[in-house]
């Protein structure tokens, strides 16, 4: 803290009680999670559900977001997707996409995977303002239904595509297996060994690894494995998130994405057009043409489905209250929680110690 901050000379704003931030790079959660129970942090790092309610129980002092769960994080405007090249054999067809999907049982991975702290999702829309367009859609979404996990409906779809299951049980074409190594950072961990059985269960040779978030995102954008990764955009409106679904932003099989690696190399000029209309046009769900245009992207993201949205992000953001108060959350959202948003800086004028 610089005393002649200018926020202070001018009376702005009294010199922030914070008098300097400490960054401790912390390897992991269970590790984290010791932190926290002996006060040596005071906030930044998030923790998993269950490791944020292990440590309460041993430090009351600890809070996030929410007071009470199972749901303690906050929304950051992201989504859990399941990314595949849209590029590649076996997931250039819609068919086998939409196998995928009804392989996947959502409400498992929600409530055992992340023991009921996120819920599922199926579009690219998270739970702030932007959920705000979630009933001008809804029959969209109702007609297409993604979240139903159904055999029939995987065996239905691979068979109309010409897939056969080999004698180990496995979805097959021309001698060749639908192979899916599920790449997974370590913070996206727990959903891992739920995804890989149920890919099994569906037919497809599904393995999970986890790896560090570098590696991955780099075979990512050349197009090297499919990979559970977070899709995040706008907080108020679609556009922002659809836009990665934009052809702009694939490449050419071989070569790094360029932009957006969340839209799955997908590649469509009838989504570009509606895309390039959406940029040029004030943002408002009281704009018919706006709502109209907003309808037809769902419409062909729920046709062609070019990734799948499994859950929203909730990150449990931990408050440690044993030597500061004043942190934000439900009962007081003047800032969200986040460390890497500029508005942690707020919180650090907001903080008051308890001695």
């Amino acid at each position: 803290r610089r005393d002649d901050w200018w926020g202070a000379e001018t009376g702005s704003h009294d010199l922030p009680k914070v008098e300097r931030l400490k960054y401790i790079p912390i390897a992991n959660d269970d590790i984290a999670g010791q932190l926290y129970i002996n006060n040596q942090t005071d906030a930044g790092v998030p923790l998993l559900k269950g490791t944020f309610e292990a440590a309460k129980g041993f430090n009351d002092a600890l809070r996030s977001w929410n007071f009470e769960g199972p749901v303690w994080g906050a929304a950051d405007g992201c989504n859990f997707v399941l990314i595949l090249n849209n590029q590649k054999k076996h997931f250039s067809d819609v068919n086998v996409r939409w196998a995928i999907n009804h392989a996947i049982d959502r409400n498992e991975i929600a409530n055992l995977a992340y023991e009921g702290g996120v819920p599922p999702v199926v579009v690219p829309i998270s739970s702030y303002g932007v959920k705000q367009y979630l009933p001008l859609v809804q029959d969209i979404i109702d007609k297409y239904n993604p979240n139903d996990p159904d055999p029939a409906k995987v065996e239905a779809r691979m068979t109309d595509s010409g897939y056969s299951k080999d004698s180990a049980g496995f979805w097959t074409k021309d001698g060749e297996r639908v192979e899916i190594t599920l790449e997974i950072p370590s913070w996206l961990r727990p959903q891992g060994p739920f995804l890989e059985k149920q890919l099994q269960a569906g037919g497809f040779d599904a393995v999970f690894k986890q790896g560090e978030p570098a590696t991955i995102g780099d075979r990512l954008r050349l197009g090297e494995t499919e990979v559970v990764w977070v899709q995040c955009g706008s907080i108020t409106e679609p556009y922002t998130t659809f836009k990665s679904y934009h052809s702009k932003n694939s490449a050419p099989p071989g070569e790094r994405y360029a932009g957006a690696v969340q839209g799955g190399r997908y590649e469509n000029p009838e989504m570009d057009a509606i895309l390039d209309e959406m940029e040029g046009m004030l943002h408002s769900p009281d704009d018919p043409r706006y709502v109209e245009l907003t309808r037809q992207a769902f419409e062909l993201y729920l046709r062609d489905l070019p990734v799948i949205h499994i859950a929203e992000e909730l990150h449990v953001i931990v408050h440690n209250t044993r030597y500061w108060t004043g942190w934000p959350g439900v009962e007081d959202p003047y800032a969200a929680p986040y460390p890497p948003w500029t508005g942690w800086y707020l919180i650090t004028m907001n903080l008051e110690p308890t001695e």
